[in-house]
């Protein structure tokens, strides 16, 4: 096929070429235990995201790629080591720190402020400041959606000193959320320290007569050396045209990754 106009080409037999290939030379398992098994959790600037970028690095030149490169730059990244909340009858906790959320230590009372929708946030403005603000991180029903980060932002403007986010899902279940969006060059950082507990503990903090939390939680920020893997795999049609594939080979903190691309 020496055609210069993409039309021309027989994209039937290249679609069956392609489609069978991938059926009977992928590599995707072999890629997917070496990643998420072997390497595991890859979190941004660990030793761990160094070992999948050499690994991706040596898997782009064995594929015969004309130019690979390593992008390295400096990143800061967060990270844990201390997660203590127990409620006012002396029952701990099992939560998770919001990502980017700095040190803190505090008790105070619980105050529940719903999917924290303004409406909401006003019923119970007098409560609030100095407390910690109880929270679905699910969006209200029918009512216009708003991302959690900025419901917490008018929580921490209400006055709330703290936050405890319920998570959406069923069966002790706590996952790794944001309270800011980096994404918003307005919106860089935690508008309050945060912390994400269980559907079934805030259940309990609900049914609790003046609830109260003690929260310690200890994490650390950094500047650490991460980066981007590169590959060029050049044409001999179309010279001017660049067709870009892209991925991320990093994971959410202490997931192996298996569902990411």
């Amino acid at each position: 096929m020496n055609s210069d106009s993409p039309a021309d080409l027989d994209w039937t037999a290249t679609d069956r070429w392609l489609s069978g290939e991938a059926w009977t030379g992928a590599k995707i398992g072999e890629h997917a235990r070496q990643l998420c098994d072997t390497i595991g959790p890859r979190w941004s600037g660990t030793d761990a995201e160094w070992r999948a970028i050499e690994y991706i690095r040596d898997q782009f030149s064995l594929a015969g790629l004309d130019e690979v490169a390593v992008e390295e730059f400096d990143m800061d990244c967060w990270s844990w080591s201390k997660a203590d909340v127990r409620s006012s009858d002396g029952a701990r906790l099992d939560v998770l720190p919001f990502i980017g959320c700095g040190s803190f230590t505090i008790e105070a009372n619980v105050v529940d402020v719903g999917y924290g929708t303004p409406r909401e946030i006003a019923a119970v403005s007098k409560q609030l400041p100095g407390e910690i603000a109880l929270m679905n991180i699910a969006y209200e029903p029918f009512t216009q959606p708003m991302p959690h980060a900025y419901r917490l932002r008018d929580v921490a403007a209400a006055g709330a000193a703290a936050a405890a986010v319920i998570d959406g899902k069923s069966g002790e279940r706590r996952e790794y959320h944001s309270a800011h969006d980096s994404r918003d060059p307005d919106f860089p950082s935690p508008p309050l320290p945060s912390i994400a507990i269980t559907r079934e503990a805030g259940a309990r903090l609900r049914r609790t007569s003046a609830a109260r939390l003690q929260v310690e939680v200890g994490t650390t920020t950094e500047s650490k050396r991460t980066a981007n893997v590169h590959g060029l795999l050049r044409g001999d049609r179309w010279p001017e045209e660049d067709l870009v594939l892209g991925g991320h080979h990093d994971t959410v903190y202490a997931s192996p990754g298996g569902n990411d691309n």
